[in-house]
């Protein structure tokens, strides 16, 4: 299981919400390649810390004829505070 997505402090001093959409490499390994921001939130601090949740996740590789093979995806991830 992935890490939740840790809200940085400093948003949460600035009440920062919004949603980031990454775009993310995912590596025959499983692990993170290249990423970037597709969609930014509009905020600098919340799109780095997506960026950095995601560098640390791990995915089920896409498979191609029973071999792992590199893909690509969009990961959504949402800052929200209560």
């Amino acid at each position: 299981t992935n890490e939740t997505p840790r809200y940085p402090l400093t948003g949460i001093a600035m009440r920062a919400q919004g949603r980031v959409l990454v775009r993310a490499e995912i590596l025959p390994t499983g692990l993170i390649g290249k990423r970037w921001i597709k969609q930014s939130s509009g905020l600098q601090v919340l799109d780095l810390a997506a960026l950095e949740t995601v560098r640390g996740w791990r995915f089920f590789p896409a498979q191609r004829h029973g071999l792992a093979v590199a893909a690509w995806i969009d990961v959504p991830i949402e800052y929200k505070l209560p």
